[in-house]
């Protein structure tokens, strides 16, 4: 029996993030300390970009990704982009789950002192683009005959729930998990609908620190 409807447009690919270049992590250290702007960054980001892109061609990678060279770790984009998170700059260690396998190496080091990170305090929903500004840009990098293959790799929507468990949300905002998560649903929604309009074809999802699921247009996925 034939699935060649299963079949992606090439034989092999990467997952996730790929390696950053020293020159680009010490612009985002500059930019993190406020010693640089934001177009300064942008810059360095751009460069480093369209080397990936020149390395995934030669390799004969037919998919085309930024790298998640455009954000500070590889979970950001939605939750960071959600009307209804508070941003916390330093998390105390209890609300930090040890079942999530690199969070107990994290605390194990003295010089660690807490992580920043993302609650929820208020109603979620979607008001702006999570990821439609890296898709447009990875355009202006690539042939439209790369377009199709472009892939962008989203924050999976159960990441900030599973890294701080039953700290994740405000008991009096959501009361349950159910409610939580059927409002995170409808702002997937919303992006991955955006994003095919916009063009984009592949996305890739992190379910979890080691479980990797791609959506393609073809493929059934949960998050319709």
């Amino acid at each position: 029996m034939a699935y060649l409807h299963l079949k992606p447009p090439f034989r092999a690919e990467h997952l996730g993030s790929l390696k950053r270049p020293l020159s680009l992590l010490e612009k985002r250290k500059l930019y993190d300390e406020k010693k640089i702007s934001l177009d300064e960054l942008r810059l360095e980001e751009d460069e480093a970009i369209q080397g990936i892109i020149k390395v995934q061609r030669e390799v004969g990678i037919k998919s085309i990704t930024d790298g998640e060279f455009r954000r500070h770790m590889f979970f950001d984009g939605v939750f960071d982009n959600m009307d209804g998170m508070t941003y916390i700059p330093i998390v105390p260690f209890e609300m930090f789950m040890d079942y999530v396998p690199d969070l107990p190496a994290f605390k194990a080091y003295s010089d660690f002192r807490g992580a920043a990170s993302y609650i929820c305090a208020g109603k979620l929903k979607r008001t702006k683009p999570f990821y439609i500004p890296q898709f447009e840009a990875l355009k202006r990098f690539t042939t439209p005959d790369e377009h199709p293959h472009i892939k962008i790799t989203m924050c999976a929507p159960e990441w900030f729930h599973l890294r701080h468990g039953h700290f994740a949300y405000k008991k009096e905002v959501y009361a349950n998990d159910d409610e939580y998560f059927a409002d995170i649903v409808v702002a997937y929604q919303e992006e991955i609908k955006a994003l095919y309009e916009a063009g984009c074809r592949m996305f890739q999802f992190l379910l979890s620190p080691s479980s990797p699921l791609e959506l393609m247009p073809n493929r059934k996925h949960p998050i319709r």
